[in-house]
């Protein structure tokens, strides 16, 4: 073999390992990381796609090469960079449903970028009971009907609103309380909520949490990105101090959803959903990429439940009136007794 040949798959094979223990030690940090350390900061925050490009190149040099070992190597790469680092799950089989049905659904509307209309229209594609709305206040800056245009387009809804987050639903609801979450926005606040289901009371609550501007700062070196990382995660970490304590005091079996503005192993997520099991880890099929809505890569936007309910499927419906994707779950309530 020549020393050219020779030397370039020395090097192939070396990229691959190194590919490889790259995407394990990522699979730890998504599922231990603390993303006060601006490593496990950038590797949670950056689209899940781009752990696979190294893998697929590898894979695709190893095939021309035809190194079967190779090719195994970047293959087993390849799967786990697509599968559990981007996120894929896939529910086989549905639970059949026990108790009484509810369909929620939450999204981001950008401000109503393509006007409430568009959104109503987005809404009755999904036949929703539950709708918890982000970034849907009424905005100076903003021409022609805004929350009171989305209210009268769907009259069908019981509406509840706190700032820029509204709760709607086809049942009787009624405000629990309306929760800061400093350091956020005052107008975002967690929007607590008792909807009456037939009798059967089952908590909402409605966030908007703060979003991480870590790739900004790597591009513009606003701050050093260490102490940039660590102030990030301290202010989610008082969020989610916040938000927890309000969540234990509400009654009954509890739904927690919005714009996260995390992706689920970020540290600030897992805090969550360590207590308040993710509706699409649990029954949704695929990757579940709520941002951008054109070309979606990351998922920021969730559905949270108590563990009494049950998820019975969850998806991200191909809508287009906002920069997200709405998620959309189905789930269960528990019988009476269960209360």
């Amino acid at each position: 073999m020549p020393l050219s040949k020779r030397s370039g798959r020395t090097v192939l094979g070396g990229l691959s390992v190194l590919s490889l223990a790259c995407l394990l030690l990522i699979a730890i940090v998504f599922h231990d990381g603390d993303e006060a350390y601006w490593p496990v900061a950038l590797a949670v925050s950056l689209p899940p796609i781009v752990y696979a490009f190294p893998s697929l190149v590898l894979l695709v040099a190893s095939g021309i090469t035809r190194n079967r070992r190779l090719i195994a190597l970047n293959g087993a790469a390849l799967l786990l960079a697509a599968g559990p680092l981007m996120g894929l799950h896939w529910r086989w089989s549905t639970p059949p449903a026990r108790g009484r049905a509810v369909r929620v659904m939450t999204w981001n509307v950008e401000k109503w970028s393509h006007g409430p209309d568009a959104v109503a229209r987005g809404v009755r594609a999904q036949h929703p009971d539950i709708v918890c709305f982000q970034e849907a206040g009424d905005y100076f800056y903003v021409s022609g009907p805004q929350g009171a245009g989305l209210i009268a387009d769907l009259p069908e809804y019981h509406f509840v609103r706190a700032g820029e987050i509204i709760v709607a639903s086809r049942w009787p609801v009624r405000k629990l309380a309306e929760a800061p979450l400093p350091p956020g926005q005052a107008t975002r606040p967690a929007l607590c909520v008792s909807v009456d289901i037939g009798g059967r009371p089952c908590t909402v609550v409605a966030v908007h949490l703060l979003p991480s501007e870590l790739e900004r700062h790597l591009i513009h070196a606003c701050i050093p990105l260490d102490a940039y990382a660590r102030r990030f995660a301290a202010m989610r970490r008082g969020q989610d101090d916040a938000l927890l304590p309000v969540m234990r005091a509400l009654p009954g079996p509890k739904i927690l959803c919005g714009d996260f503005n995390a992706q689920p192993p970020a540290t600030s997520c897992r805090r969550l959903t360590d207590i308040y099991p993710d509706a699409f880890e649990a029954a949704g099929r695929g990757y579940g990429y709520t941002l951008k809505a054109t070309t979606p890569v990351e998922r920021i936007d969730h559905i949270l439940t108590s563990r009494d309910l049950t998820v019975r499927n969850c998806w991200v419906p191909s809508l287009i009136a906002s920069d997200h994707r709405a998620v959309v779950a189905d789930v269960t309530l528990p019988t009476p007794r269960s209360f």
